[in-house]
């Protein structure tokens, strides 16, 4: 598969992760299942189906210019999110926020925050699940859910989605793309989630560090925030800048989207990948 050659190319694997259950009862989630449901019939489900949806994969930036993406998953959490924002506004440097949707219902001030202050707002999901393990219309819920709540907060929709884990399957990235979702991996991945010291995060920050680095890490972590505050300066003295994925977005593309398996109906009204 497409994805699977992606990945292997670039050396990396997916991070472990709290798996979660579907927060189908949720009013966000059950919302976005009727809007998921009201276009079974759609051509814009004939064409995800089909395969005809063309794939917005990122997995790093260009690597001519001096250029580091810090990216956070999983938020937003509480106080250790705020200590990581007061860092990044210290220095000015903006990141990308993958956000879980039924966390945001509950911090709608801090998404507010993480915004005004530039950085930029992107989907993880609205209930943490592992998307590959889903069917079709699960998968476009859980993201539309999300969309759902960024807007009704910010006005706007997330532009980019990471799954949680970096679980994922074609289905998954083709459920990312039919959403005008870019899908967005790392080629930098210094294990924040399995390392209590922050200098050892700082050792594995450093020894990935290159041009076009999309790095991997969490908002709800403090020896993350530790680690960052002598990985930032140090990248900044050495000439890095960090910038939003915006930049880099649909530089990295999959092949023809014609060549795509069929996703099959198994039951009525029930999409299941046969990927």
């Amino acid at each position: 598969m497409i994805f699977t050659a992606l990945l292997a190319a670039s050396q990396l694997s997916p991070a472990p992760f709290n798996q979660a259950q579907l927060d189908a009862k949720e009013p966000t989630w059950q919302l976005a299942r009727q809007r998921v449901d009201a276009r079974l019939q759609d051509p814009w489900m004939e064409r995800l189906v089909a395969g005809k949806v063309e794939i917005q994969f990122l997995k790093h930036g260009p690597t001519d210019h001096k250029r580091l993406a810090l990216t956070f998953d999983d938020g937003p959490h509480g106080e250790v999110t705020y200590d990581l924002l007061k860092l990044l506004k210290e220095y000015d440097v903006h990141a990308t926020f993958f956000v879980v949707g039924k966390m945001v219902i509950n911090r709608k001030n801090m998404l507010r925050q993480m915004e005004a202050e530039g950085h930029e707002i992107a989907n993880h999901s609205f209930s943490h699940p592992d998307l590959a393990n889903l069917d079709l219309l699960d998968t476009l819920t859980e993201y539309k859910a999300t969309q759902i709540a960024v807007y009704d907060i910010l006005g706007h929709q997330p532009r980019f989605c990471r799954p949680p884990g970096g679980r994922m399957d074609e289905k998954t990235l083709r459920a990312a793309s039919a959403l005008g979702l870019t899908t967005v991996y790392w080629n930098s991945n210094p294990g924040d989630y399995k390392f209590d010291d922050p200098e050892k995060i700082l050792e594995r920050l450093r020894l990935n560090r290159q041009n076009g680095s999309i790095i991997l890490l969490h908002s709800g972590l403090p020896q993350t925030v530790e680690a960052l505050k002598t990985f930032i300066p140090e990248c900044l003295e050495q000439g890095y800048e960090f910038v939003l994925l915006d930049g880099w977005r649909g530089k990295e593309q999959a092949a023809n989207p014609v060549q795509r398996p069929a996703i099959h109906f198994k039951q009525r009204n029930h999409l299941k990948s046969s990927i």
